[in-house]
């Protein structure tokens, strides 16, 4: 028996994760709690904004947090499938005071976006509100829960988790 390259047991995550998809409502692989695509995506988000002691800072007030007490805050709302998975872009470790109980502060959050990504970068990022029924097949979505997985691994592994 020969051992598999790296790319053939990617190929087969991907395909296991197909499987276990199958049945699942689009819906539910996104908002599985812990292991659907938002919840991965804003684990992410968090984790690679995390510094070497695990803290990383709030987008629209700069407070500065622990990775796990930090949410994923979206600057297009989570109902927006075409969006929902643009880490670093769309997704940013928020504070809780922010994201719900300000409902994510969107002036501000803009700035900061326009100030790190461009004018015309976040003017697409809007532009993308209008693909309301973006659809995703489940081969995409499986491979992207491959990719996420993975670099969440890089991350934790550089944070010592």
């Amino acid at each position: 028996m020969t051992a598999r390259t790296p790319e053939e047991k990617r190929q087969k995550r991907i395909e296991t994760f197909c499987e276990r998809m199958r049945g699942k409502s689009i819906e539910k692989i996104f908002n599985e709690p812990k292991t659907g695509l938002a919840a991965l995506a804003q684990k992410l988000t968090r984790l690679a904004q995390a510094d070497a002691n695990g803290v990383c800072q709030c987008v629209t007030c700069d407070r500065q947090l622990h990775w796990k007490l930090m949410q994923g805050g979206h600057y297009v709302t989570r109902s927006n499938k075409a969006t929902i998975l643009l880490v670093g872009l769309n997704v940013n470790p928020q504070c809780p005071d922010c994201n719900r109980f300000n409902h994510g502060r969107p002036e501000r959050y803009r700035a900061v976006l326009v100030e790190r990504h461009g004018e015309a970068n976040v003017a697409a990022l809007e532009s993308m509100k209008l693909l309301k029924n973006h659809s995703w097949n489940r081969y995409e979505l499986a491979e992207t829960k491959v990719n996420l997985l993975d670099e969440i691994k890089l991350h934790e592994k550089r944070l010592g988790i």
